[in-house]
């Protein structure tokens, strides 16, 4: 005999239709009445009683179930937080790591560089006096006689030039010999320019090497390929690296203040048999789009057309006198500041050549 089950008034029956007949009963199934219990049957053929489940209780339990899926979700997102803030670690942990590597390189190089020049020094005996300070007796020599520069005016005395006398008269010929590439040494009064010049067969050999031919960041102080060795005539140009410790072509930068630029005028390159001055008449700040490193010219009149623009680009005047025949002298290093591929720039116009004797 079936079982018959009587429901009260707000009770309802939950009955899990087939899929087969969900299209013909579903206007049955749904309802938008809420009963107060939901009752369940097993029609299985299994003897168990009807389960009634109180509408809160119900309630209750879809709550729980809510809220379970709610903490794996924030659990999830907080584990997905926890791996993403480990990552930003270690890839912070690695830029810290490399920087403080290239920041070792280049005191590396730093420290090389003047160690290495230092060395140079001492071993050639490479040092400058001004002309009228004594010259240690134990070199047994008389400083040089001062050229005079002529004037066109006969019975006129010309105009006097000093220089600073280098303390051994051999020094820049024993390095010479030393070192197949040097060519001359550069050296400013009262700052830290005082360095070997090399010049290779590009301008890309002595970019990161020192004067040994070992990779050094600084490199070493390099006349253009294009140029002759003994620069009588032309734009004559010397690279160096802008250094942050102020070694190498570091102090340039300071020749765009003009009191700077007012008391250091003259530049002085040696060679193993004479001397030559250099006075500067131009300093700016510009970039590689400025082709200032010219060394060909048509003619003497393009070659003076060009050397007076160099003039007019300056960020101070000075008296320097220029003529078609005057080489001169270019001190080029990066300057990034202003610009991406920006440049300092120092010309200095030939005043006059003496023997060392």
């Amino acid at each position: 005999m079936a079982k018959r089950f009587r429901l009260s008034e707000k009770q309802n029956i939950r009955i899990p239709v087939p899929e087969k007949f969900q299209a013909r009963f579903g206007m049955y199934i749904k309802s938008d009445f809420k009963p107060a219990h939901k009752v369940s049957l097993d029609l299985s053929g299994t003897k168990k009683h009807s389960k009634v489940v109180p509408a809160a209780a119900a309630k209750t339990v879809k709550k729980k179930t809510v809220s379970s899926k709610k903490s794996v979700k924030n659990n999830k997102k907080k584990k997905n937080t926890a791996d993403f803030n480990t990552f930003v670690r270690i890839i912070a942990f690695v830029i810290m790591f490399c920087s403080l590597a290239v920041l070792c390189n280049y005191a590396s190089g730093y420290i090389e560089d003047i160690e290495l020049n230092n060395a140079i020094v001492d071993e050639f005996g490479i040092s400058f006096y001004a002309p009228d300070e004594k010259i240690d007796e134990a070199l047994a020599r008389e400083v040089p006689k001062y050229p005079i520069e002529e004037t066109e005016a006969p019975g006129e005395e010309g105009q006097r030039f000093t220089y600073p006398v280098v303390s051994s008269i051999d020094s820049i010929k024993r390095l010479a010999d030393a070192y197949k590439d040097f060519v001359f040494w550069i050296y400013v009064e009262d700052t830290s320019i005082s360095y070997s010049v090399v010049q290779a067969e590009d301008n890309d050999y002595y970019l990161r090497r020192n004067i040994n031919g070992e990779d050094n960041l600084s490199g070493t102080l390099f006349l253009d390929y294009r140029n002759e060795s003994d620069m009588s005539y032309g734009n004559n140009i010397v690279y160096g690296h802008n250094m942050q410790n102020g070694t190498m072509f570091g102090s340039l930068k300071k020749y765009a203040d003009k009191s700077y630029f007012d008391s250091h005028l003259m530049i002085y390159t040696y060679t193993e048999t004479e001397v030559t001055a250099w006075k500067i008449f131009s300093v700016y700040e510009t970039t590689t789009d400025n082709y200032y490193i010219q060394t060909s010219f048509v003619n003497k009149d393009n070659y003076f057309e060009f050397i007076k623009g160099l003039q007019q680009d300056s960020l101070h005047q000075s008296d320097v006198e220029l003529t078609e025949d005057t080489p001169i002298l270019t001190l080029s290093t990066c300057h990034k500041y202003d610009y991406a591929n920006g440049r300092f720039v120092i010309h200095a116009a030939k005043v006059f050549t003496s023997a060392i004797s």
